[in-house]
């Protein structure tokens, strides 16, 4: 189920996607926002099937070890360019069909 939402006054896409517990790349990618969200925006939240918050310390190859998924696929579910990852981020994990 897809949810729009009203964004209130100093909010981030970062505190959004935590709110929603979604990843905060995929939320600016399917808004297609460049820029800085405003008050009063409305955006797009699609719920995610499966998430994992990073923890302090780990390692996007760490992560896709314990969840048993390729690396690469996990990056592309997140929107990453690169492979790093921060404490508290929101990952989605992919399925095996994705």
């Amino acid at each position: 189920m897809i949810n729009v939402y009203k964004v209130q006054k100093g909010e981030t896409f970062l505190s959004i996607a935590r709110k929603f517990n979604v990843n905060a790349e995929g939320l600016k990618h399917d808004n297609n926002f460049q820029g800085e969200l405003f008050e009063g925006a409305r955006i797009i939240i699609r719920p995610s099937k499966a998430v994992y918050t990073v923890k302090p310390f780990e390692k996007l190859s760490d992560i896709a070890l314990k969840l048993n998924v390729n690396v690469q696929k996990l990056m592309d579910a997140n929107y990453l360019k690169k492979p790093f990852v921060f404490a508290g981020q929101v990952l989605i994990i992919p399925s095996d069909d994705e």
